[in-house]
């Protein structure tokens, strides 16, 4: 059962169903009754909480945050809350910005206080094995997004045997070096990928799989052909 919530606050929701159970009624009769459950929640309007962390200000990086930054409701209010960990960061920038951080701080409370954190192409010496349990937790536990943007220098093959490995969608150790390519790989949308909403990138009269036919594809990739258990592939770079 599908439900979005048209306004902010207390919300109740009722689920009612015929239920399995029969019951004698008044005539002795049986009877099936409906069984019910409700769900009461609160709905907030409060922008995504989202940590980006980067060593270098690659293009990925810059490219990642202005969008995130820029994108606005229909009121005009902000999407996205986005703090920045960025390794190699000025430490007096960021004592003087309280959203830029040079290293991820080791600290429960404040890492699931986001909704959403991005890895991108870090070296091991700026997650440390604590800050590496900690966003295992903020998955399996807090139950948070984790994105990973791969790159050249560390992500993912720095991580063979590190506790974050077990995130990744492919066997780490499996990993083939990095392809650079003369032209970039064309996307393909898996079948998967056409039916899940999590690859519509347009409004137009195109296909999804046309939509992302055109798109420009890589100029180097990293593959593995071993799977983590329960990965679902969504696009290949054909």
């Amino acid at each position: 059962i599908s439900y979005t919530a048209r306004s902010v606050g207390e919300k109740t929701l009722r689920v009612e169903f015929a239920g399995d159970s029969k019951r004698k009624d008044n005539s002795n009769q049986d009877q099936r009754f409906l069984d019910q459950h409700e769900f009461r929640f609160v709905v907030h309007d409060d922008s995504v909480k989202v940590l980006i962390v980067e060593q270098f200000p690659r293009f990925e990086f810059r490219a990642l945050e202005d969008l995130l930054r820029r994108a606005t409701n229909a009121s005009g209010q902000a999407r996205f809350d986005v703090s920045v960990v960025l390794g190699t960061a000025d430490p007096q920038l960021a004592l003087e910005d309280n959203r830029l951080f040079t290293g991820i701080k080791e600290d429960r409370d404040w890492l699931f206080g986001f909704d959403v954190i991005v890895i991108g192409d870090v070296p091991v010496k700026l997650l440390t094995l604590e800050a590496q349990a900690l966003l295992v937790d903020f998955v399996q536990q807090r139950g948070g997004g984790l994105v990973f943007v791969a790159g050249e220098r560390s992500l993912p093959g720095q991580y063979n045997g590190q506790p974050i490995a077990e995130l990744f969608p492919a066997d780490v150790e499996n990993y083939e070096s990095t392809t650079l390519l003369e032209q970039p790989a064309s996307l393909l949308l898996s079948q998967l990928g056409e039916r899940t909403a999590l690859t519509t990138v347009a409004d137009s009269s195109e296909t999804k799989s046309e939509n992302w036919k055109n798109l420009p594809g890589p100029f180097w990739l990293t593959q593995s052909p071993i799977m983590q258990t329960g990965t679902q592939v969504l696009v290949y770079a054909d």
